[in-house]
């Protein structure tokens, strides 16, 4: 869970300052179980529209078509995460409760590491809400819906 939310900040961060000229902010939400009641192996991010200037004094407004690339984001997050999975598996600080114990191994870690460079990984993005009126709305929609 916290090798998902370093690899998504790790990734996040550097695309302010690149991107939009200012640090960016965004809240992380890690969904407690898939749709199917499995586990999550995904992280939400809400990120702002804009960045705060680098001295702090005015805002930023990022472009209205789109925050950051997401094959950019993709590529970013992938060699983020692969890169603390590996560090993290080669110091035995990777607790596998279930799972080959292959695992454990130089040869299965690097077995692991090609296949999740191998696999598509997905970034979804979607267009910025209309403001706070527009997410209460939101929620108050899918409330009613559940």
């Amino acid at each position: 869970m916290t090798l998902r939310f370093n690899a998504a900040s790790q990734t996040l961060v550097p695309f302010g300052p690149r991107n939009l000229g200012g640090q960016s902010g965004c809240t992380m939400v890690l969904p407690t179980w898939d749709q199917t009641l499995g586990a999550p192996f995904h992280v939400h991010c809400v990120i702002a529209a804009g960045a705060l200037s680098s001295n702090g004094e005015r805002w930023i407004d990022a472009d209205p078509r789109f925050l950051f690339p997401v094959r950019a984001l993709r590529a970013v997050f992938r060699g983020k995460f692969c890169e603390a999975l590996a560090q993290a598996g080669s110091t035995g600080a990777l607790p596998l409760a279930e799972g080959p114990p292959a695992l454990g191994s130089p040869e299965g870690f690097a077995q692991l590491r090609d296949q999740l460079y191998a696999t598509a990984w997905v970034v979804y993005a979607q267009a910025p809400c209309a403001g706070p009126a527009h997410v209460l709305d939101y929620c108050d929609r899918q409330q009613r819906i559940e």
